[in-house]
């Protein structure tokens, strides 16, 4: 019983040293996304802007977003409006190049150049 315990407290330790390593990964993902300008419109009432901040974690608070409705509504914003933005979520990327719809990370990485692990990205 002692040793099943034990072994369940390492697994247990590993899964959060985990998540931390997963986790200050994607925050060095979203600071890299904000230094190269990638760009994520979005609109709070857009249930796949909601998943999209969702499967960013820990990258979410330093990506540029841009929310796009008026007050939570479905007018848009002047600076939407101005950037021809008509669908959301859209990401905008260095070389000016866009794409619509929920995007993975891997594609966010390959498009905006940002490396997904700590090691390639905190070499930037």
């Amino acid at each position: 019983m002692r040793r099943i315990g034990g072994s369940a407290s390492v697994l247990v330790a590993l899964l959060a040293l985990g998540s931390r390593v997963e986790a200050r990964s994607l925050a060095t993902f979203g600071m890299c996304l904000a230094r190269e300008d990638t760009i994520f419109y979005g609109a709070s009432w857009c249930p796949q802007c909601r998943a999209q901040q969702e499967m960013l974690g820990g990258a979410n608070r330093y990506v540029h977003y841009v929310e796009c409705s008026v007050d939570g509504g479905r007018d848009t914003t002047d600076e939407c409006r101005d950037a021809g933005i008509s669908k959301y979520p859209t990401w905008v990327f260095p070389d000016g190049s866009r794409q619509t719809g929920r995007l993975s990370v891997e594609t966010l990485a390959a498009r905006s150049g940002c490396a997904l692990d700590d090691e390639e990205t905190s070499a930037d």
